[in-house]
């Protein structure tokens, strides 16, 4: 039998638990403010724009190392505008494909300082 051991950079590229169906999505707002201006977030985010995808599917076509596009994905799950599924492969092996929870993002400057609307899919 064989037994895989996590690094802690396995475990650091892994993306957080996304909410069940059933939680209230929140959104970090904070936390999209900072990640939402970077070059790679903005690509990874036209990538699922139209479907979920897989880090994979993701880093090959924006030309990025996987490990920068997990850094980014966890921060856009954390943000609450991206989720995950786990889906089993025929090979038995199983792949986290992402996707995005928002149509739109708007931000608005205002006296009190950024707001942020979105619009959840459901």
């Amino acid at each position: 039998m064989n037994s895989t051991i996590d690094t802690k950079q396995e475990q650091k590229d892994r993306p957080p638990q996304s909410p069940t169906a059933n939680d209230t999505p929140k959104i970090n707002n904070e936390l999209l403010i900072d990640i939402i201006g970077d070059e790679y977030t903005q690509a990874i985010l036209i990538e699922l724009t139209n479907n979920g995808k897989t880090a994979r599917a993701i880093s090959n076509s924006i030309k990025a190392s996987r490990p920068t596009i997990y850094r980014r994905l966890n921060k856009l799950v954390r943000s609450g505008i991206v989720s995950t599924t786990t889906e089993l492969n025929e090979d038995g092996h199983h792949r986290d494909k992402f996707h995005l929870k928002t149509d739109s993002l708007e931000f608005k400057l205002t006296d009190s300082g950024i707001e942020i609307n979105t619009q959840i899919n459901t």
